[in-house]
Formats: structure tokens, sequence, C-alpha cells
């Protein structure tokens, strides 16, 4: 029987390095093989483990005895925004990142009552394990030394005294570059965030950083203070990234948030406490309309995201058998799919480590696999224009191909070793479109 981790394993799509949840996958293979019960029976057991983190965290966080009832259903009612938690195994990597993550940020706290070296040291152990499961874990580091400048009385005073101490962080961020490095997505990393649309949204957030810091300045509360950096600094992989899972540890931050809010008001310590709930008072008004919004929100991204997903899904599985078809085993042919302008919702680019990923398994064999579009056919997709700004979602989800202009298509079509396929969004195919000439 043929692993299909071990690509994973050792490879994950030539872009990452998470050996946590990848060992797992490896393990509860080799022990159960292909049965996905013990897979998700590992989701279950760590999104309830991640629940009692969060209800700990929350407890040490606002130093208040929590009801563990409410604390954990805050977040169970933000669950529909990451609904992919519960169903893909991929999210061993978010499920595996928050729980070292929240860890980390339990004895963070614990260090700032403490002031114990020992303490802030276990919590960056716990970073290192978090950023093995996910580089999204990095932006812990920015967070605690943010906090602790605005808990500084001086900038100068910080660095003299709080700053040494994170060159801990060092090895796992001089890690984390060498990865890219190795697998040659450092400078491919750097240059998605060159796009001008991004670049302008980076820029405005380090310009941002100067009133943020003198507005934390002002608050006394640090558990306040704490919680409104932990949502803002999550917040931000939701500019570049739209994937369900993506929310997870950003709705871990908004349900810190909002026990914040219920404990500005009412008594956590018992069950019964929307008795006390005085619904003409304007602050629970906005409360409540915040978390129907994010319900209701998240439905509509739900169904919106479900139609994405499934035509994604159905078409790399589609087209990698058809590609598994079109190619046999010996040849060692480029793959190129073209996709010409189609203004539909369900709109996507492909994914080509994906269907690349999908051979592999299909084939024993590495494929080279190119998604291409005609330049001079698809004037929208300049990498900057009124179009991107105007639909950024479809923009975001077509960057993955790679602009041709019509003379760069004909020569590809015309050279043997090229297999060119034209894919149909309607039909969920591709043809094969070899040696045909664009005017």
């Amino acid at each position: 029987m043929v692993n299909p981790y071990y690509n994973l394993l050792h490879d994950f799509n030539g872009k990452y390095y998470r050996p946590i949840p990848i060992l797992l996958m490896e393990v509860l293979y080799l022990i159960f093989g292909n049965a996905p019960f013990p897979f998700r029976l590992v989701s279950m057991i760590m999104i309830i483990i991640n629940l009692f983190l969060i209800y700990l965290v929350a407890t040490r966080l606002f130093e208040r005895q929590l009801s563990p009832l409410l604390s954990i259903s805050i977040m169970l009612l933000l669950s529909p925004i990451y609904y992919e938690i519960f169903f893909w195994i991929a999210t061993y990597f978010e499920l595996f990142f928050v729980t070292f993550g929240l860890i980390s940020i339990y004895y963070f706290l614990k260090y700032l009552k403490t002031e114990n070296i020992r303490d802030f040291l276990i919590s960056v152990v716990f970073v290192n394990f978090s950023v093995l499961s996910k580089e999204t874990a990095l932006f812990l580091i920015p967070l605690y030394g943010f906090f602790e400048l605005t808990e500084s009385e001086s900038i100068k005073l910080f660095v003299k005294e709080r700053a040494i101490k994170y060159v801990h962080f060092l090895p796992i961020v001089a890690l984390f570059i060498y990865i890219r490095l190795a697998t040659n997505r450092l400078f491919s990393t750097i240059q998605s965030f060159l796009d001008p649309l991004r670049l302008v949204i980076i820029i405005a957030g380090l310009i941002f950083l100067i009133p943020l810091y003198l507005w934390m300045k002002k608050i006394d509360n640090s558990s306040k203070k704490f919680t409104i950096l932990f949502a803002l600094i999550y917040t931000v992989p939701l500019i570049f990234h739209r994937t369900s899972r993506i929310f997870y540890f950003s709705c871990v931050a908004y349900s810190f948030l909002l026990i914040l809010l219920f404990l500005d008001k009412y008594d956590l310590k018992i069950i019964p406490w929307l008795k006390q709930i005085d619904f003409r008072r304007k602050k629970t008004i906005f409360l409540l309309f915040t978390i129907s919004g994010l319900i209701f929100g998240s439905s509509f991204y739900l169904q919106y995201s479900k139609n994405i997903y499934k035509v994604m899904g159905n078409s790399m599985e589609n087209i990698s058998i058809q590609i598994a078809l079109m190619t046999p085993k010996s040849t060692k042919k480029s793959v190129y799919i073209v996709y010409l302008p189609c203004f539909g919702p369900q709109y996507f680019g492909f994914a080509e480590q994906e269907i690349r990923q999908n051979l592999r398994l299909l084939m024993f064999q590495d494929y080279d696999i190119n998604t291409i579009y005609i330049l001079d056919m698809n004037p929208r997709y300049l990498s900057f224009n009124l179009m991107s700004l105007l639909s950024p979602y479809q923009y975001y989800l077509s960057i993955g191909a790679e602009p041709k202009s019509v003379k760069k298509y004909n020569n590809l079509t015309q050279d043997s070793d090229n297999l060119m396929l034209l894919y149909s969004i309607d039909l969920n195919c591709v043809f094969d479109i070899s040696g045909v000439l664009v005017n």
C-alpha cells in the first residue's frame, strides 16, 4: 500500500515545513491506514482541548473565575465561520498551531504577573511548537513585543530592560527563513506582498502602529489592552487569505473580545447570567448586534465558500484524472492549463501544487504543471487595475496563474514537448488544444 502522506511528510507541496501535524498524519496512517474515523477523532479531541484552553487563557487573562459554559459557547457561536476545521484533515495545521499558541499565551500572561523568566521561556518553547505546526504562529512574537512596549514607561526603557529576551525567538525565525530559502519560496513570498494593493495595505498598517501605540498607552487595563491587540494582530492574515480555516485562530481572539464585552457588565460566575441583561442599554444592543452580525455574516460566507470549494474540489480531482489518462507514465511533457475570461461567481485560479500532488498519488510520478492565462485576452488580470479593486476576491482566486502573451502562448503550443489543455468551467474538464494557435 502506498502511503499518501509520504510525499507530504518530506515535501509538503514544496512550500511549507510543518513537521508536527504531518508527522501525526504519518503515524495515524501507519496504524489505521486510510480509515477516516481515527483522523476525525483526533480533530474532535483537538477541538475540545482548544475550547478548554480558551477557558483557561480567558480566566488567566481577565483574572476572574469565568463560567466555562459561557466562554466555550462564545467560541462555538463563531464556529460557522471556520467550518473547515470540523471536516478537513488538512486543518491539523490550524488545530495544533492554535493548541500550542494558546499554551504559549497562557504562560506569557503568567510571566507578566510573576516576572519569572522561566514562564517566558516556556512560552517561547510553545511558540516554536506552534510555528512548526503553522507559520502563522509567528504573529505571536510581535503581539508579545508590542504589548510589552505599550506596558513600558518609554520605548527606551523597553529596549533597555525587556527587549533582550526576545532574542530567544531568533532561532525559530531563522529556521522559517531557511526553510523558505531551501524550498525557493522566500523571494516569491516577499514578492507576493509587493502587489500594489497589498503593499498599500501593509504601509497603511505600519503607519497605523503609531496611533495604535498612543491609544494603547492610554488604556490602563492590561487585560483589555492585550485582548484588543490580540484581535487586531490576528485580523491581519484575513486580509491576505479568505479560506474558512484561516478564521479559526482569529475567532479565538474574537471570543476573548466578546468575553471582555460581557465582563464589562455581567457576572459570569453563574449560568443564569441572561437574567441580568438589560436590553435597554446601548452597549447591550451593540453586543447583540455584533454577535448576530458574526453569525449571519458567517452563514453567507459559508454558503459562498461551499460553492467555491465544491467547484474547486471536483475540478482538481477531475483534471488530475484527465491529465493522468492523457499523459502516459513514461511521458516527460510539461502540462499547461489555459483558461479564458469568465465573470461568473465561481471563477477561480487553479492550484498547481494540488494537481501535482494528486498526480503523484495517482501515477507515482512528478508532473510539471503550469496554469496560465493569455494576457492579451485577459486585460482585467493585470497586477493592479480597476477590476482587481472592484472584485478583490475574484482577483485573489486568479493570481495563481501566470500571464502569457499571445506570442509566448503560440511558441508554447507549437512545442511538441508541451501538452496544452483548455479548461472549461461549465463542463468541469479540460480539452487538448496542443498546436492550436491564437491570432
